[in-house]
């Protein structure tokens, strides 16, 4: 294990702690209140922290165009979670015609398609691994790798909407997500591209709240729960969107569960996150960086 050192910088309002390759040092995400309330500690905001790595776009997955054309590719990514709980890839994948849809027509993972609920199922269009090399240069996206990456923590955070198209549900809405401008590795142009973000984060199930998760991404982003996939965005300039309705998924009331999301920018394009929820989840920052070391 690395020794445990490094610098607190203060960086577009958000105190991180950087990680510089395999180097770790700690710090208290800011907004959190514990004499607030429970949970993300301001019940108007939701507040997520995760591990950013930047990377060079000279990676073989990064900074490059799939030979089906930018766009949503899925199926390449194991629908369970591997080793230190990170995401696998195992190739085998296409480019979208169509996502699979519930019975209401909003988007969902085609891990998710129950005919019996009338879904509609997805679509498959060419044969394409949306430009991911090889399982070994996956493995390196969510893990901290000398030589190929460096990391920092940082902090998202959404509020509580009372009215408007997501009322009822927190909604963390970054169109230009660059959270490590000037930072690492340093930008690749007007912005520092080139850089995979994870979150671990929990919950109590309360079936009569009935949860709901939308997760908008430009580029790549998985979402797992339990180490199970629940939402499959891959891709290079897709932008597309999934809900997951936690109803469905044959949950306990008051047992806690854990949602690790993963997301990546490939492409000196544009870069979102955009989550809404009404699950009121809980950040679990150590957790996921004691597994960059395990």
């Amino acid at each position: 294990m690395a020794a445990w050192y490094g610098a607190a910088l203060r960086g577009r309002g958000v105190l991180v702690s950087v990680i510089f390759l395999g180097v770790l040092s700690t710090s208290t995400p800011s907004g959190a209140d514990p004499d607030e309330g429970e949970g993300n500690g301001n019940a108007d905001q939701l507040e997520l922290t995760g591990i950013v790595r930047d990377f060079l776009p000279s990676h073989p997955d990064f900074d490059l165009v799939p030979p089906e054309g930018y766009g949503q590719y899925m199926w390449n990514i194991a629908t369970a979670l591997g080793g230190q709980l990170k995401p696998s890839f195992v190739g085998g994948g296409y480019k979208v015609l169509s996502h699979a849809y519930d019975i209401d027509g909003r988007p969902i993972c085609w891990a998710l398609y129950n005919p019996d609920l009338g879904d509609t199922p997805a679509e498959q269009d060419g044969p394409d691994s949306g430009s991911i090399t090889s399982a070994a240069t996956f493995d390196q996206w969510f893990r901290d790798v000398l030589g190929t990456n460096m990391s920092t923590l940082i902090s998202v955070t959404g509020t509580w909407q009372d009215d408007g198209e997501h009322a009822g549900m927190y909604e963390i809405n970054i169109p230009q997500f660059y959270p490590i401008d000037d930072m690492l590795l340093g930008n690749d142009g007007p912005h520092n591209n080139f850089f995979t973000f994870e979150i671990v984060a929990s919950f109590v199930h309360d079936s009569t709240a009935n949860y709901q998760l939308l997760f908008i991404s430009d580029d790549d982003a998985w979402i797992f729960l339990e180490g199970e996939m629940i939402a499959d965005l891959g891709g290079i300039n897709g932008s597309s969107e999934q809900w997951v309705d936690l109803n469905r998924l044959g949950l306990v009331d008051g047992e806690t569960y854990r949602v690790r999301l993963f997301k990546a920018d490939r492409s000196d394009a544009s870069s979102r996150f955009h989550l809404v929820t009404n699950i009121p989840l809980t950040s679990e920052p150590g957790g996921t960086i004691l597994a960059a070391f395990d």
